[in-house]
């Protein structure tokens, strides 16, 4: 047994957790010639614990464990944890973690779960239809009924992965789920939320056809992350992505939406941000998309302030309509921006001038990061295609 193997198989013992072997999962926490195992650059430790098969109670042993020393360690040596999580639906919490220590009474600063599921982005492009049910007006999914619109997206879908070499291309449906109003209601909120029950038949159709779906507020006077929290239920759903729309947050303006162009702010950003971290972390799920709408820079403001959460790929949509020039420069402008993690937009089947097809989006051709547009007989070079399509 090597060196490295009997320090880990130690460790194991002292923490009572099931390593694989050497060759099943590689094991970087080992032991020196002065019994220490060694430290990573950050000061991380770092153990891959697994189990062959679940435990009896149900549970499963976490893939990867990192833990780091709270004081000093006299001996040299490093405590050794071990998270489980529970199988999906479990009904106990989704992840527990133990801390067993050498020495004992040794503080542990701080324990990592596992790694979150991947995002959709990371293997797939994203193509959409937008709007609302029943108005064909307010864009393209108003045509049809949930599961014919995922279908007819579908086959748009097909084309772009036609063109999209080994990245997928998958099928979304961009569903507007609170309206702005140009009248102020009962509760003065300028918005008038979908019913429940039609937002489920989105959700159950969206899980039959393994589609993602995007939940789309409009805010009007209200908050956004009010408005947010109702679609909570939704949101915890791995195939449920947010989309937040500043045009029509005007409450700050003293004006009601439509008649002056809205914008959010940082705090605004922020704290859905956070919250829809909080969802990831506590069920487990891929991190959340989540889209905002921009076609004029005062739209989103405070970008510096941002927050960079890893939970949340902030991808911000192009949403004006008009001709390609004008399209894909300011494509170029926010959807590549440095604040924009993720880069997205919108396509207007009677506004644009001409459509933009599946060819011209998949052959923009790459070039340095950050570099605006270049223009030569009509051709039109940026950064990348859009990891997200969405057609209204």
């Amino acid at each position: 047994m090597t060196l490295r193997w009997l320090g880990l198989a130690l460790l194991a013992a002292l923490a009572g957790v099931a390593f694989a072997s050497p060759d099943a999962a590689p094991a970087p926490l080992a032991a020196t010639s002065g019994g220490a195992p060694p430290e990573a650059a950050d000061g991380w430790i770092e153990a891959h614990i697994a189990s062959p098969a679940p435990a009896p109670d149900g549970w499963i042993e976490a893939r990867l464990v990192r833990a780091r020393a709270a004081g000093p360690r006299p001996d040299g040596w490093i405590e050794a944890a071990r998270a489980r999580t529970a199988p999906t639906g479990d009904p106990q919490p989704a992840e527990e973690t133990f801390a067993p220590q050498w020495p004992p009474g040794a503080p542990i600063a701080e324990i990592l779960p596992p790694p979150l599921p991947p995002s959709a982005f990371e293997a797939a492009q994203v193509v959409s239809f937008y709007g609302y049910p029943g108005i064909p007006v307010m864009g393209e999914l108003g045509m049809h009924a949930p599961r014919a619109a995922i279908d007819a997206v579908a086959r748009v879908a097909a084309e772009y992965d036609a063109l999209n070499g080994e990245r997928e291309v998958l099928p979304a449906l961009h569903l507007i789920v609170a309206v702005a109003q140009a009248h102020p209601g009962a509760d003065g909120r300028y918005l008038v939320r979908m019913e429940r029950a039609l937002l489920d038949s989105y959700v159950e159709a969206a899980r039959d056809r393994g589609a993602l779906l995007f939940v789309d507020v409009q805010v009007g006077w209200s908050d956004a992350l009010t408005e947010v929290e109702w679609l909570e239920d939704a949101l915890r759903e791995p195939f449920v992505h947010l989309a937040l729309d500043p045009e029509f947050a005007t409450a700050h303006y003293g004006a009601a939406p439509g008649l002056v162009i809205g914008s959010l702010g940082a705090d605004d950003v922020n704290a859905v941000q956070r919250y829809l971290a909080g969802l990831v972390r506590a069920h487990r799920l891929p991190p959340k998309i989540l889209v905002l709408h921009q076609f004029q820079t005062n739209m989103l403001a405070g970008v510096g302030d941002w927050e960079d959460w890893p939970e949340v790929e902030l991808t911000v949509d192009m949403d004006g309509f008009g001709g390609q020039y004008a399209k894909l420069t300011k494509y170029d402008l926010f959807a590549l921006s440095d604040y924009s993690e993720r880069a997205a937009i919108k396509l207007f089947y009677h506004w644009d001038a001409p459509l933009l097809t599946p060819a011209q989006l998949q052959g923009l051709a790459w070039v340095p990061q950050g570099s605006h547009a270049s223009y030569r007989d009509g051709a039109v070079r940026l950064a990348h295609p859009p990891d997200l399509v969405i057609y209204q």
